[in-house]
């Protein structure tokens, strides 16, 4: 993660597709499941902005915290394919990923998805 070089990037690799890309998958990978819809609307929000700000703070330019929000409801929203995904690939059988589709599509309606492919710019509200 650390870059050998003082001037280098630094980069994070995603050991389950093995490549580069926006943290906010990430981020809306870890709170897609396992934590209750309580626990998601006190951390999601928080743990985005300390991101954003972090990736500022370490000389990430022209990168604007609607972008960076966005960004993560768009990753949000992806997340609610996983199941499918699971099911089409793995065989999973709706007894193992109902429950987790159930937190997935929580994340979707908190974050107000909708307004992605409504272009309403509403965030949250």
């Amino acid at each position: 993660m650390l870059p050998v070089r003082l001037r280098a990037n630094p980069l994070i690799t995603d050991f389950q597709f093995w490549g580069e890309g926006i943290g906010t998958g990430d981020l809306a990978h870890l709170t897609r499941v396992g934590f209750s819809d309580k626990l998601k609307r006190e951390i999601q929000l928080p743990l985005v902005e300390h991101y954003h700000r972090s990736l500022l703070k370490y000389g990430v330019i022209n990168y604007s915290w609607e972008d960076c929000l966005r960004d993560y409801r768009i990753h949000a929203a992806s997340m609610v394919l996983i199941p499918l995904w699971q099911y089409a690939g793995f065989n999973l059988k709706y007894e193992e990923w109902s429950r987790d589709l159930q937190g997935l599509i929580y994340n979707y309606e908190y974050l107000n998805c909708d307004e992605l492919y409504h272009g309403t710019g509403r965030i949250l509200g």
